[in-house]
């Protein structure tokens, strides 16, 4: 009988696995059967990964929560898939419904189209927060800053908060993580982050609102709606104008966010079209079926 395992992990041993646990459970997955691991997805290298790889057998489901669990770059995750694809072995992605029991012919070609497309997502995007960091903090050093907050900081707080929201680690294993500049200070500090998370918070609130709004609504709106916060006894929106302005704006005309639904356009419609002619196929055959005996018995007669 087929057995339905799950994949959970995270970089760090700091790092708290529930988000993903509890989605995988809520799949249908037992708590025995859900391997974790607390390590980086640099390298395949990873204890309860092997011993997964080790105890599914063809037929059976493995679910992780996203595509990226399993492995940090396109290669090593098209690797892994072919692998379990090879060996019989089902993937399901909660977060991009993607489920391989249901392909097909075309259909599964189209899957893994689609899931090679997730992760070169997944990688560039951590390869661009990365890189940004890495400037920063070269650019830092060069000017032999003393005093301040280096210019890096702004990177670090965006993985600061997906650490924080996504991540699981509490405030005191960030600051630890981030650790201090060249001037000695924490590059991360308590306050600064949760008002950031706030902010960040605020700002998507403020996004989801317009979108549900059919993108009518006015960042006066908005911001008039939004969170406020008391400065010297006075109450002042938290959301800024200049900054929402920007990220409806990066909304509706980013090139990469274009092409990238271009892309899942395509891929849905090819998608359809594959299932479609499909359906048509096995009608048809069926009916060439029914056709072809009726003729045999009439010649029978």
């Amino acid at each position: 009988m087929s057995k339905i395992y799950g994949y959970a992990r995270v970089s760090t041993l700091h790092q708290d696995l529930a988000i993903q646990v509890n989605a995988i459970e809520m799949a249908g997955v037992e708590p025995e059967n859900i391997y974790k691991d607390k390590k980086s997805g640099k390298n395949m290298e990873r204890e309860a990964l092997t011993e997964l790889l080790n105890v599914i057998e063809t037929g059976d489901t493995l679910i992780v929560h996203k595509l990226d669990r399993l492995g940090r770059s396109v290669s090593q995750v098209m690797t892994l898939v072919d692998d379990l694809k090879n060996r019989g072995i089902f993937l399901v992605v909660i977060n991009a419904n993607i489920d391989t029991r249901r392909d097909e012919g075309m259909a599964g070609i189209m899957t893994k189209a689609l899931m090679t497309l997730l992760s070169l997502m997944a990688e560039m995007e951590r390869e661009f927060i990365l890189e940004r960091v890495h400037a920063g903090m070269e650019t830092a050093k060069q000017n032999g800053v003393q005093f301040g907050r280096p210019e890096v900081n702004k990177d670090l707080y965006e993985l600061a908060i997906q650490d924080y929201l996504e991540g699981g680690l509490t405030s005191t294993q960030i600051i630890k993580k981030y650790g201090k500049g060249s001037n000695g200070k924490d590059n991360i500090t308590e306050a600064t982050l949760f008002r950031r998370v706030r902010e960040h918070q605020a700002y998507q609130k403020a996004i989801e609102s317009y979108i549900a709004s059919g993108k009518v609504k006015s960042v006066e709106e908005l911001i008039a709606e939004g969170e406020h916060k008391t400065i010297k006894g006075e109450l002042k929106p938290v959301l800024k104008a200049k900054k929402l302005t920007k990220l409806i704006k990066d909304l509706g005309w980013s090139i990469r966010d274009r092409l990238f639904l271009y892309l899942k356009l395509i891929l849905t419609l090819m998608l359809t079209l594959t299932l479609t002619f499909s359906i048509i196929y096995k009608c048809k055959a069926k009916l060439n079926k029914v056709r072809f005996f009726k003729w045999k018995k009439f010649v029978q007669c």
